[in-house]
């Protein structure tokens, strides 16, 4: 019987290329490095060195600039989502990822002063313009 527990397509997109990292591994354009992935092992050989070993790898990706800490934690997350599962379903006697902290999120600036999520009072008029322009069926929402 398949259980089906991730339902949405935005959801199974999401874990899709979450599991892609962690199966294919990342590469890091800025460090000039590629991280393996977790495809060529079984579940059941996983340990804690292996995923520190990445974590390690991930942790230098992140300090080049290739990805934010925010997006590799997510990478953690579905892999230790994985790895719970594994030991259940296998029982397996160590579950890998316990004790693996998340990456610190707490120095990273998602949005800055110079570069904001936002558009300046200037930048909207055009913006709004554009967007009537451009997508007409979509102008009253906004």
């Amino acid at each position: 019987m398949k259980v089906r527990e991730i339902k949405s397509a935005k959801n199974r997109e999401n874990w899709g290329s979450k599991v892609e990292h962690l199966i294919k591994g990342t590469l890091g354009k800025k460090a000039g490095v590629t991280v393996e992935g977790f495809g060529d092992m079984f579940v059941d050989k996983i340990r804690a060195v292996h995923v520190e070993t990445w974590k390690e790898g991930i942790a230098t990706l992140i300090a080049a600039g290739d990805y934010a800490p925010t997006t590799a934690n997510g990478w953690l997350a579905i892999l230790k989502v994985i790895m719970k599962a594994a030991k259940r379903r296998h029982q397996l006697p160590l579950l890998a990822t316990e004790g693996i902290e998340s990456f610190d999120e707490s120095e990273h600036e998602t949005y800055t002063d110079e570069e904001p999520n936002s558009l300046t009072p200037a930048e909207l008029p055009g913006f709004i313009a554009l967007l009537r322009e451009l997508h007409p069926a979509h102008f009253a929402m906004i």
